[in-house]
Protein backbone atom coordinates (compact mmCIF):
# COMPACT_ATOMS: atom_id res chain seq x y z
CA UNK A 1 0.00 0.00 0.00
CA UNK A 2 1.56 3.33 -1.18
CA UNK A 3 2.09 5.49 1.91
CA UNK A 4 -0.04 8.64 2.12
CA UNK A 5 1.45 12.00 0.86
CA UNK A 6 2.94 13.88 3.63
CA UNK A 7 1.47 17.33 4.15
CA UNK A 8 4.53 19.03 4.28
CA UNK A 9 5.72 18.55 0.67
CA UNK A 10 2.81 20.56 -1.00
CA UNK A 11 2.95 23.50 1.64
CA UNK A 12 5.29 26.59 0.65
CA UNK A 13 5.51 29.72 2.62
CA UNK A 14 3.33 32.78 2.79
CA UNK A 15 5.84 35.06 0.56
CA UNK A 16 5.53 32.72 -2.32
CA UNK A 17 1.49 33.46 -2.23
CA UNK A 18 0.88 36.06 -5.08
CA UNK A 19 0.33 39.80 -3.63
CA UNK A 20 -3.29 40.14 -4.28
CA UNK A 21 -4.26 36.96 -2.42
CA UNK A 22 -1.86 37.99 0.23
CA UNK A 23 -3.78 41.24 0.62
CA UNK A 24 -7.26 39.34 0.83
CA UNK A 25 -6.10 37.06 3.79
CA UNK A 26 -5.12 40.13 5.62
CA UNK A 27 -8.00 41.99 5.14
CA UNK A 28 -9.57 38.85 7.35
CA UNK A 29 -7.64 39.46 9.79
CA UNK A 30 -7.99 42.13 13.20
CA UNK A 31 -5.46 45.02 12.99
CA UNK A 32 -4.12 43.41 16.15
CA UNK A 33 -3.44 40.72 13.88
CA UNK A 34 -1.76 42.40 11.22
CA UNK A 35 0.28 44.68 13.46
CA UNK A 36 1.88 41.61 14.98
CA UNK A 37 1.95 39.72 11.58
CA UNK A 38 4.07 42.78 10.46
CA UNK A 39 6.74 42.58 12.90
CA UNK A 40 7.74 39.15 11.97
CA UNK A 41 9.27 39.99 8.53
CA UNK A 42 10.09 44.09 7.20
CA UNK A 43 9.49 42.27 3.96
CA UNK A 44 5.51 42.15 5.56
CA UNK A 45 5.58 45.32 6.87
CA UNK A 46 4.99 47.42 3.37
CA UNK A 47 2.48 44.70 2.83
CA UNK A 48 0.55 45.74 5.98
CA UNK A 49 0.40 49.21 5.00
CA UNK A 50 -1.01 48.88 1.85
CA UNK A 51 -3.40 51.80 2.50
CA UNK A 52 -5.24 51.56 -0.94
CA UNK A 53 -5.49 47.46 -1.20
CA UNK A 54 -5.55 46.66 2.16
CA UNK A 55 -7.12 48.63 4.63
CA UNK A 56 -9.89 50.29 1.65
CA UNK A 57 -10.78 46.56 1.39
CA UNK A 58 -10.91 45.80 5.01
CA UNK A 59 -13.14 49.17 5.31
CA UNK A 60 -15.69 48.56 2.47
CA UNK A 61 -16.28 45.00 3.67
CA UNK A 62 -17.14 46.30 7.20
CA UNK A 63 -19.39 49.21 6.43
CA UNK A 64 -19.22 50.04 2.09
CA UNK A 65 -23.17 48.58 2.51
CA UNK A 66 -23.61 51.56 4.81
CA UNK A 67 -21.81 54.53 3.79
CA UNK A 68 -19.97 55.24 1.10
CA UNK A 69 -15.96 55.01 2.08
CA UNK A 70 -14.46 56.78 -0.36
CA UNK A 71 -16.60 60.15 0.87
CA UNK A 72 -15.21 60.03 4.62
CA UNK A 73 -12.22 62.95 5.24
CA UNK A 74 -12.95 64.24 1.53
CA UNK A 75 -10.96 61.37 0.29
CA UNK A 76 -8.31 63.13 1.64
CA UNK A 77 -7.57 60.32 4.74
CA UNK A 78 -6.04 57.24 5.02
CA UNK A 79 -8.12 54.32 5.19
CA UNK A 80 -6.40 52.91 8.30
CA UNK A 81 -7.59 56.15 10.58
CA UNK A 82 -11.12 55.56 8.72
CA UNK A 83 -10.82 51.74 10.04
CA UNK A 84 -9.94 53.20 13.66
CA UNK A 85 -12.50 55.44 13.75
CA UNK A 86 -15.60 54.06 12.80
CA UNK A 87 -14.64 51.01 14.65
CA UNK A 88 -15.36 53.18 17.84
CA UNK A 89 -18.44 54.92 16.04
CA UNK A 90 -20.28 51.44 14.83
CA UNK A 91 -21.50 50.91 18.26
CA UNK A 92 -23.05 54.78 18.05
CA UNK A 93 -25.84 53.35 15.80
CA UNK A 94 -28.78 52.73 17.50
CA UNK A 95 -31.28 54.04 20.09
CA UNK A 96 -29.59 56.05 22.99
CA UNK A 97 -31.51 57.90 25.94
CA UNK A 98 -30.69 60.71 28.53
CA UNK A 99 -29.40 59.94 32.24
CA UNK A 100 -29.02 62.26 35.10
CA UNK A 101 -31.10 65.14 35.79
CA UNK A 102 -34.77 65.23 35.16
CA UNK A 103 -34.33 68.67 34.19
CA UNK A 104 -33.65 68.77 30.68
CA UNK A 105 -33.26 72.18 28.96
CA UNK A 106 -34.89 72.67 25.45
CA UNK A 107 -31.69 71.73 23.69
CA UNK A 108 -31.28 67.96 25.33
CA UNK A 109 -33.45 65.45 23.65
CA UNK A 110 -34.62 62.11 25.52
CA UNK A 111 -33.88 60.06 23.27
CA UNK A 112 -31.21 59.76 20.17
CA UNK A 113 -30.70 57.19 17.04
CA UNK A 114 -27.85 57.42 15.42
CA UNK A 115 -27.63 56.23 11.77
CA UNK A 116 -24.89 56.12 8.86
CA UNK A 117 -24.58 58.53 6.51
CA UNK A 118 -22.93 58.88 3.59
CA UNK A 119 -19.83 60.44 4.90
CA UNK A 120 -20.64 61.21 8.44
CA UNK A 121 -22.90 59.58 11.78
CA UNK A 122 -25.99 61.57 12.68
CA UNK A 123 -27.30 61.63 15.36
CA UNK A 124 -31.26 62.69 15.48
CA UNK A 125 -34.02 63.68 18.35
CA UNK A 126 -36.98 61.64 18.53
CA UNK A 127 -39.78 63.41 19.45
CA UNK A 128 -43.32 62.18 20.21
CA UNK A 129 -44.34 58.66 20.71
CA UNK A 130 -47.21 57.44 18.37
CA UNK A 131 -46.21 59.51 15.38
CA UNK A 132 -42.66 60.30 16.30
CA UNK A 133 -40.37 63.04 14.09
CA UNK A 134 -36.70 63.12 14.03
CA UNK A 135 -34.77 66.07 13.55
CA UNK A 136 -30.76 66.52 13.68
CA UNK A 137 -28.88 66.78 16.77
CA UNK A 138 -25.40 65.89 16.43
CA UNK A 139 -22.97 65.36 13.42
CA UNK A 140 -20.12 63.39 13.23
CA UNK A 141 -17.35 63.17 10.90
CA UNK A 142 -13.93 63.68 9.71
CA UNK A 143 -11.77 66.66 8.55
CA UNK A 144 -10.14 66.75 5.29
CA UNK A 145 -6.54 66.70 7.66
CA UNK A 146 -7.49 63.76 9.96
CA UNK A 147 -9.71 65.60 12.79
CA UNK A 148 -12.53 63.79 14.33
CA UNK A 149 -15.19 67.08 13.93
CA UNK A 150 -18.22 66.62 16.07
CA UNK A 151 -21.48 69.36 16.32
CA UNK A 152 -24.40 69.94 18.18
CA UNK A 153 -27.77 71.11 16.17
CA UNK A 154 -29.11 73.14 18.73
CA UNK A 155 -32.32 74.11 16.95
CA UNK A 156 -32.76 71.02 15.13
CA UNK A 157 -32.50 72.87 11.62
CA UNK A 158 -29.59 72.27 9.80
CA UNK A 159 -29.28 70.21 6.69
CA UNK A 160 -26.57 68.24 5.15
CA UNK A 161 -25.45 69.19 1.49
CA UNK A 162 -25.04 66.45 -0.62
CA UNK A 163 -21.32 67.09 -1.11
CA UNK A 164 -20.50 65.81 1.95
CA UNK A 165 -19.10 66.21 5.54
CA UNK A 166 -16.24 67.86 4.56
CA UNK A 167 -17.58 70.56 2.15
CA UNK A 168 -20.35 71.35 4.70
CA UNK A 169 -17.44 72.50 6.99
CA UNK A 170 -16.27 75.93 5.47
CA UNK A 171 -19.50 77.54 6.13
CA UNK A 172 -19.93 76.53 9.44
CA UNK A 173 -18.85 78.87 11.36
CA UNK A 174 -21.13 81.24 10.19
CA UNK A 175 -23.95 78.99 11.92
CA UNK A 176 -24.68 80.21 15.75
CA UNK A 177 -26.80 77.47 16.59
CA UNK A 178 -24.13 74.98 15.68
CA UNK A 179 -21.66 74.04 18.75
CA UNK A 180 -18.82 71.94 17.96
CA UNK A 181 -18.56 69.07 20.95
CA UNK A 182 -16.84 66.09 22.18
CA UNK A 183 -18.12 62.39 22.69
CA UNK A 184 -16.90 60.55 25.76
CA UNK A 185 -17.05 56.90 25.42
CA UNK A 186 -17.44 55.33 28.99
CA UNK A 187 -17.56 51.76 27.57
CA UNK A 188 -19.87 50.60 25.56
CA UNK A 189 -22.96 51.84 26.41
CA UNK A 190 -22.54 54.85 27.84
CA UNK A 191 -21.59 58.17 26.61
CA UNK A 192 -20.90 62.34 27.25
CA UNK A 193 -21.15 64.62 25.12
CA UNK A 194 -19.90 68.05 25.65
CA UNK A 195 -19.11 71.33 24.45
CA UNK A 196 -15.43 71.74 23.14
CA UNK A 197 -14.64 75.59 23.59
CA UNK A 198 -11.30 74.72 21.73
CA UNK A 199 -12.54 73.62 18.79
CA UNK A 200 -11.85 76.73 16.82
CA UNK A 201 -8.74 77.69 18.19
CA UNK A 202 -7.42 74.18 17.42
CA UNK A 203 -8.34 74.83 13.86
CA UNK A 204 -6.30 78.00 13.55
CA UNK A 205 -3.49 75.82 14.87
CA UNK A 206 -4.08 73.25 12.59
CA UNK A 207 -4.44 75.40 9.42
CA UNK A 208 -0.71 76.18 9.84
CA UNK A 209 0.53 73.05 10.89
CA UNK A 210 -0.96 69.40 10.52
CA UNK A 211 -1.01 67.52 13.77
CA UNK A 212 0.55 63.78 13.47
CA UNK A 213 1.13 61.35 15.99
CA UNK A 214 3.36 58.37 15.87
CA UNK A 215 1.53 55.01 17.20
CA UNK A 216 3.60 51.18 17.57
CA UNK A 217 3.35 50.76 13.63
CA UNK A 218 3.58 54.28 11.73
CA UNK A 219 2.97 58.23 11.62
CA UNK A 220 -0.45 58.47 11.09
CA UNK A 221 -2.95 60.94 10.90
CA UNK A 222 -4.99 61.66 14.01
CA UNK A 223 -6.34 65.09 14.57
CA UNK A 224 -5.98 67.16 17.62
CA UNK A 225 -2.03 66.34 18.74
CA UNK A 226 1.15 65.25 17.79
CA UNK A 227 3.47 63.35 20.55
CA UNK A 228 4.52 59.26 21.00
CA UNK A 229 2.65 57.05 22.81
CA UNK A 230 2.33 57.91 26.80
CA UNK A 231 3.95 61.39 26.17
CA UNK A 232 2.07 64.42 26.76
CA UNK A 233 0.74 66.39 23.78
CA UNK A 234 3.30 69.19 22.79
CA UNK A 235 0.66 72.04 23.10
CA UNK A 236 0.16 71.27 27.03
CA UNK A 237 4.42 71.18 27.92
CA UNK A 238 4.11 75.29 27.69
CA UNK A 239 1.04 75.44 28.99
CA UNK A 240 1.65 73.37 32.74
CA UNK A 241 5.01 75.71 32.63
CA UNK A 242 2.96 79.09 32.06
CA UNK A 243 0.75 77.62 34.90
CA UNK A 244 3.05 77.05 37.30
CA UNK A 245 4.85 80.10 37.16
CA UNK A 246 2.08 82.22 37.20
CA UNK A 247 1.49 80.52 40.87
CA UNK A 248 4.84 80.48 42.22
CA UNK A 249 6.78 83.61 40.50
CA UNK A 250 6.08 87.36 41.73
CA UNK A 251 2.64 88.62 41.28
CA UNK A 252 1.67 85.48 39.84
CA UNK A 253 -1.74 84.45 42.07
CA UNK A 254 -2.90 87.73 40.54
CA UNK A 255 -2.26 86.35 37.48
CA UNK A 256 -3.85 83.06 38.37
CA UNK A 257 -6.97 84.81 39.35
CA UNK A 258 -6.60 86.72 36.34
CA UNK A 259 -6.26 82.90 34.56
CA UNK A 260 -9.29 81.89 36.51
CA UNK A 261 -11.71 84.89 36.36
CA UNK A 262 -11.28 84.20 32.22
CA UNK A 263 -12.18 80.46 32.75
CA UNK A 264 -15.68 81.47 34.42
CA UNK A 265 -16.25 83.61 32.04
CA UNK A 266 -15.76 81.29 29.08
CA UNK A 267 -17.60 78.94 30.93
CA UNK A 268 -20.55 81.35 31.70
CA UNK A 269 -20.85 81.53 27.54
CA UNK A 270 -20.84 77.97 27.32
CA UNK A 271 -24.33 76.82 25.15
CA UNK A 272 -24.29 73.12 26.22
CA UNK A 273 -23.73 71.64 29.45
CA UNK A 274 -22.40 68.35 29.68
CA UNK A 275 -24.71 65.45 29.27
CA UNK A 276 -24.73 61.49 29.87
CA UNK A 277 -26.61 59.01 27.30
CA UNK A 278 -27.32 55.05 27.90
CA UNK A 279 -27.70 52.75 24.88
CA UNK A 280 -31.14 51.06 24.45
CA UNK A 281 -30.66 47.38 24.37
CA UNK A 282 -32.97 45.16 22.31
CA UNK A 283 -35.61 48.43 21.79
CA UNK A 284 -37.08 47.02 18.71
CA UNK A 285 -39.99 44.32 18.12
CA UNK A 286 -38.96 40.75 17.91
CA UNK A 287 -40.85 37.75 16.36
CA UNK A 288 -40.44 36.41 19.78
CA UNK A 289 -41.07 39.56 21.66
CA UNK A 290 -43.24 41.80 19.62
CA UNK A 291 -44.65 43.98 22.09
CA UNK A 292 -41.00 44.90 23.20
CA UNK A 293 -39.99 48.54 23.01
CA UNK A 294 -43.48 49.58 23.17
Amino acid sequence: MANPKDPSESSFPFSDVPEDIQLFILSLLSPSDIARFASTSKRFVSLCRNDTKLWFNMCHRRWGSKTHISKWGGGNITYKLLYKTLTRWENLIGFWRHCGRADLSDHCPRFIVFEWGPSFVSGSRVNGTCQATKSPFLWMGISSDGQIVNFLDLEGQSELPTEGFDCWLDPVCSDQNLVPATLNFMGNNHFMVEENSNFWHCCKRNSSSKNIIEDNEEIVVVGHYSGKPRSLPDRLVPEMYSYFANRTSPGGDKSWRRQRKKEKERQGRRKWEPEHFLKLIDCLPTGDKPMQSL
